[in-house]
């Protein structure tokens, strides 16, 4: 169950008018009893949203305090405030929340928020997807997940959300050129994400953060036939939108078991791996064009889910001491 990789689709709405905003509210998110504060004579609200597959990022902008209760009805919702702030859970869980604090939407219910004038930016992830995602990811059976709204995030978490988040806007928001390869990695790294900052552990034997013993440890020979298998299974479908849950439901494990195989043998995550011989992929393809008119690095980049041309040029020098430009253009005379 790869997510899906189908072009980026959205919308965009707005206006001047507070009752139309509540409308879009009550629309989008089962809101009720929404209460907008006195507007001013600027006032001016927008809603963006763009998605593809399962994962889609929306950015609302509210000119004027906003009250209501509301409860995301599909998805999995968490956000952060680029302007503005406010209290999520009014009457029950309160937590405040300043700008450019992420912050989970409470999962299993509605709840009552009190925003300040903001700008608002929203990751959804699917429920059902996220849900099987998870379960192939921590080797569960797939079960509801529950976000904590009241999780306060560390530094090093806070900058795993800022690249996660960041990585997906420029695959969604980019100019049309996101391969399906990009698209799934970034879903991916901003479910993951999610997930290890956000999602409540799954209990019992196996669940998120549960740990093999000693005595449960697999033999040598098992470890090496998985790791094999995992790594032929990436090198037949590195071209594909596929990832590291892909690879660990392909041979029949949990991620985590393939982590760590991968951790173990190899010294690196199963994510690193695939983003290697994507690598290759992509430094043979320009070898074998040998300055073809017509054909660029970010084409080639593009091609083998690289989005950030910049970070992928600087990879490619540490991994090849050359810069992809110089592989496109053939040997080099003395």
């Amino acid at each position: 169950m790869t997510a899906d990789a189908a072009p980026p689709a959205g919308f965009r709405v707005g206006g001047v008018r507070p009752e139309a905003a509540v409308r879009a509210f009550e629309l989008g998110y089962e809101g009720r009893d929404l209460a907008p504060g006195r507007p001013g004579d600027d006032f001016s609200w927008q809603h963006v949203a763009v998605g593809s597959g399962p994962v889609s990022l929306v950015s609302c902008r509210f000119g004027a305090s906003l009250r209501g209760t509301v409860r995301p009805p599909d998805d999995y919702v968490a956000a952060w405030f680029s302007t503005g702030g406010g209290v999520v859970d009014v009457g029950r869980a309160e937590v405040g929340v300043r700008s450019g604090e992420p912050f989970a939407f409470p999962s299993d219910r509605e709840f009552t928020f009190d925003y300040d004038a903001y700008r608002l930016n929203l990751l959804h992830l699917d429920r059902r997807w996220l849900a099987w995602y998870a379960s192939v990811r921590d080797g569960r059976e797939p079960t509801p997940i529950r976000l904590r709204h009241d999780r306060a995030l560390g530094g090093d978490q806070r900058t795993a959300w800022r690249k996660a988040t960041a990585t997906l806007a420029e695959v969604l928001l980019g100019s049309g050129t996101a391969t399906a390869l990009a698209v799934a990695d970034a879903t991916a790294v901003a479910a993951d994400t999610l997930l290890d900052v956000f999602a409540e552990p799954a209990g019992g034997s196996g669940g998120a953060g549960a740990a093999a013993g000693p005595g449960v440890s697999p033999a040598l020979v098992a470890r090496r036939f998985r790791l094999d298998a995992a790594v032929q299974y990436i090198e037949a479908h590195a071209d594909r939108p596929i990832s590291a849950v892909d690879v660990a439901e392909a041979i029949g494990v949990s991620a985590r078991v393939l982590q760590s195989t991968f951790q173990q043998q190899l010294g690196h995550t199963p994510t690193a791996h695939l983003r290697g011989v994507r690598l290759q992929r992509a430094h043979d393809e320009l070898a074998a064009l040998d300055g073809r008119p017509g054909e660029t690095v970010g084409a080639v980049a593009r091609r083998w889910g690289f989005a950030h041309l910049g970070r992928f040029s600087e990879r490619y020098a540490r991994e090849f001491g050359e810069r992809p430009s110089d592989t496109l253009g053939g040997p080099r005379t003395p």
